[in-house]
Order: C-alpha cells, then sequence, then structure tokens
C-alpha cells in the first residue's frame, strides 16, 4: 500500500492489512522485514538511515530495530504515540521533527521525537476533506537515494 525508492535498486514497502515492511529489490526479490503491524503505512527512512512507518491504528510512529537472534523479523520500537486513531503517514522533515497526518482528526502536526513533545498543529477540518498523505521534498541529509537495499537488510539483520 505504500512504496518508499532505495537508489537505483529497490524500494521499501508496506502491507496494510497484514502489517508488513518489506525490501523489494530491483530483480524482483523480497525480504519480509517486519510484520504484524496491522494498519502500518508510510514507509520511510530517516536522517539516521533507520526505517521508520506509521501504525496507523495504533496512532503511533514505529522505528525498526534490528532482528535479534533466533527472530524471524525485525521488531518495532514506538518512537511516538499521537491521539490518532488513524495516523495516516508521517515524515521525518529534520533530526527528530516528524510532521504527520491524523486522517481521523483532520490535522497536521509538527513533533520532535527527540524531546518527546508536539510543536504545533494545523486543523484542516474547515476544508470539508481529510489529511491523509505527507508529500516530502527530500533534502540531501534524508532520503533513501542513497540506501541500497543491501545496506537496508543488513541494518535491520536480515
Amino acid at each position: 500500500n505504500c512504496a518508499y525508492p532505495l537508489g537505483n535498486d529497490g524500494a521499501l514497502i508496506t502491507t496494510l492489512g497484514q502489517g508488513d515492511v518489506g525490501v523489494v529489490a530491483g530483480d524482483g526479490s523480497f525480504v519480509r522485514a517486519h510484520h504484524g503491524s496491522i494498519g502500518c503505512h508510510g514507509v520511510r527512512i530517516n536522517q539516521d538511515k533507520r526505517v521508520f512507518f506509521s501504525d496507523s491504528c495504533s496512532g503511533q510512529i514505529r522505528m525498526l530495530m534490528p532482528r535479534s537472534p533466533g527472530d524471524r523479523w525485525a521488531w518495532a520500537q514506538t518512537v511516538w504515540s499521537s491521539t490518532s486513531r488513524w495516523l495516516h503517514d508521517a515524515t521525518e522533515v529534520d533530526r527528530n521533527l516528524y510532521v504527520l497526518a491524523h486522517g481521523d482528526e483532520n490535522v497536521v502536526s509538527l513533533v520532535d521525537i527527540g524531546r518527546g513533545h508536539e510543536i504545533t498543529r494545523w486543523f484542516f477540518g474547515a476544508y470539508g476533506v481529510n489529511v491523509q498523505f505527507i508529500t516530502d521534498l527530500e533534502s540531501d541529509y534524508c532520503s533513501g537515494a542513497d540506501a541500497s537495499v543491501s545496506e537496508v537488510v543488513g541494518s535491520l539483520g536480515l
């Protein structure tokens, strides 16, 4: 349901219903990195080259952590919990600063996950539509363009 490019050789993907995060390589091969976060969406790579996604149904931003020996997949650590019951999308705009789309509240918020506080909210309910996606303009420091499939799979211990 969501794809995020990795350089010239693949993409990160999410499946909403199954709660999977995976890596698709340019040759068509697939590695499931995480399973079980029903409602996951908006997978991306942050400035620190860590994979994160919106766990929409729980209203959380979750960061994939390296797989432990004996585990089948990487586990997802909650790094932010919002008031939303449908946190549809998120993107990092600067180190630890994330813009979130609260689909059920018609709100876009700016949060600092490093300091643990919400900076501001913008309300869009008056426009008669709900917010869903955050489109970001990639910068030099926050981009999947310089992360390869092998680097991402290796960083997760897969």
